[in-house]
């Protein structure tokens, strides 16, 4: 019989990856692995104490790279995907409110980041030039 899989992260241990996401606002991981059968994240970033809406989008490359994330708190919010220097991440690169739940992954094109929300309203932002 297979020994079910769980997943460690930040000193809690999940059944489910759902489970860890529903639980940390934001974590992210090595994708090739760490070569061991736990590995801990790279870094993790609380957005605003409420859980992610829905998978994380990310735009740019390398040292360019942003994490873009809506939480059920209503805050969308981008973080630098190489992390702060730190194993938690506290401040976002920035973050605004939409005022209601973010209820999917945000979109990235053409300088905006867009999400839709339980209100039943589109907000797009324009990014940052660079």
């Amino acid at each position: 019989m297979d020994e079910p899989s769980y997943l460690h992260l930040a000193d809690k241990t999940f059944k489910k990856i759902e489970d860890a996401f529903r639980d940390a606002d934001h974590v992210i991981v090595n994708a090739a692995g760490c070569g061991a059968a736990t590995c801990e994240p790279l870094w993790s970033a609380a957005i605003d104490g409420t859980t992610i809406a829905a998978q994380p989008a990310v735009s740019g490359d390398g040292e360019d790279a942003v994490v873009f994330v809506g939480t059920s708190g209503g805050t969308v919010a981008a973080v630098a995907a190489t992390g702060c220097g730190y194993d938690i991440c506290d401040a976002p690169l920035w973050q605004a409110s939409v005022g209601a739940a973010v209820t999917g992954a945000p979109a990235v094109s053409a300088g905006a980041v867009v999400v839709g929300t339980a209100s039943g309203q589109v907000a797009a932002f324009r990014l940052p030039a660079g």
